[in-house]
C-alpha cells in the first residue's frame, strides 16, 4: 500500500512539473513569437496595438510565474516545536546530526508501528504538496486558456477598428 501511493504521488509530481514545464515553453514561444521579435515577430509590425500587446505580455508573465511556482520546491523556514521530526524527508531532519539520524532509522526498523506511521505522515505531506502544484497548475492553465482568449478577442476587436476607419 505505501509503496503504491508513493509511486503514484511521485508520478504526479513529475506530471505536473512535466505540465508546468510545458506551459512555461509554450508562454516563452507567445512572447518571443510576437512581441519580442523586434524584426521578424508579427506585433512589430502593427502600430497602435500597444493595449493587446501589454495584454499579450502580463498574461504570459502571469501565467509563466504561477507555473515557476509549481515546479520550485518549497522547503519550511524551521521546524515547529510540536511536530514530529519526519525521519523520510530531509526537508524535516536536516537540523539533526548524522548520529541522530542513524539512531532514529535505526530505532524505526524495530517497530513496525513507528516506521507505518513515519510513512503515513510522509504520504500526508507529499499529498498536501501535491495538492499545491495541482492547484497552482491549475490556475496557470486558467489564466492561459482566458486570458489567451480575450487578447485574441481584443486583437480581433483592434483590427477590425484599424481596418473600419
Amino acid at each position: 500500500m505505501y509503496y503504491v501511493n508513493y509511486a503514484t504521488n511521485l508520478s504526479l509530481s513529475k506530471m505536473a512539473d512535466h505540465k508546468a514545464h510545458i506551459l512555461i515553453g509554450l508562454n516563452l514561444f507567445l512572447l518571443s513569437f510576437f512581441v519580442t521579435k523586434k524584426h521578424l515577430g508579427i506585433l512589430a509590425r502593427m502600430d497602435g496595438y500597444i493595449i493587446p500587446n501589454v495584454l499579450l505580455i502580463a498574461s504570459c508573465l502571469v501565467s509563466i510565474v504561477l507555473c515557476l511556482r509549481v515546479a520550485r520546491p518549497v522547503l519550511s523556514t524551521k521546524k515547529k516545536a510540536h511536530e514530529p521530526v519526519n525521519w523520510f524527508f530531509f526537508d524535516s531532519f536536516k537540523h539533526h546530526s548524522v548520529e541522530e539520524f542513524h539512531k532514529a532509522i535505526f530505532d524505526l526498523q524495530h517497530n513496525q508501528h513507528a516506521v507505518h506511521e513515519a510513512m503515513s505522515r510522509d504520504l500526508y505531506w507529499m499529498g498536501l504538496s501535491l495538492s499545491r502544484k495541482y492547484r497552482l497548475l491549475t490556475m496557470a492553465y486558467r489564466v492561459f486558456i482566458y486570458c489567451q482568449l480575450s487578447t485574441a478577442l481584443v486583437y480581433f476587436a483592434f483590427f477590425a477598428w484599424h481596418h473600419l476607419h
